[in-house]
């Protein structure tokens, strides 16, 4: 962290110092004042990011991250706005169980809207599922549902739920 805001002969100094970002004078001289405002590195995955990727490493910008977590908050990273949330590209690929690959090049590729690359389906080779008289696909049952297409695939496939459970057990929220 300082080393890349200090020395200008570094690689990633351009990214850093040479954007104007800087280390606050509170941790430059003193690894026990960034201790006691960060705290310790909660794991060997975590290392120090800046909420605001444009702005310096101070306390009030400055959390413990894991690569992922990081790679989320890169300035690059375009987000799109879907069903009220907003995610990364890649944020949406794990959510909603769409390849990363296959969604990109629905958007780059083949030119069409978020909206329209996250409800394509090719009807010949989706799998279809029926409950009370209607019938979606399982994209758009999670979607009904609120909780990702994956999570509905596991209580299909991995837990082996009846269809039935499947489509009406509550969205648990583990967070709580």
């Amino acid at each position: 962290m300082i080393n890349r805001c200090r020395y200008p002969t570094r690689n990633d100094y351009k990214y850093y110092r040479g954007k104007g970002i800087r280390v606050c004078k509170r941790w430059e001289h003193s690894f026990d004042n960034f201790l006691e405002d960060m705290g310790s590195r909660p794991s060997k995955e975590h290392t120090i990011e800046r909420i605001d990727s444009d702005g310096n490493y101070e306390p009030s910008n400055c959390c413990w991250a894991t690569m992922y977590e990081q790679m989320q908050n890169v300035s690059s990273n375009k987000r799109f706005e879907f069903e009220g949330q907003i995610k990364t590209l890649s944020e949406w690929s794990r959510f909603l169980g769409i390849h990363l690959a296959t969604l990109s090049g629905r958007i780059n590729r083949s030119g069409m809207s978020f909206e329209d690359a996250v409800a394509y389906t090719d009807s010949e080779r989706e799998v279809k599922y029926t409950h009370d008289g209607e019938t979606k696909t399982l994209f758009n049952w999670a979607s009904s549902l609120g909780i990702s297409k994956t999570a509905l695939q596991q209580r299909i496939n991995k837990l082996n739920w009846p269809l039935e459970k499947a489509l009406t057990e509550k969205r648990r929220d583990y967070r709580d």
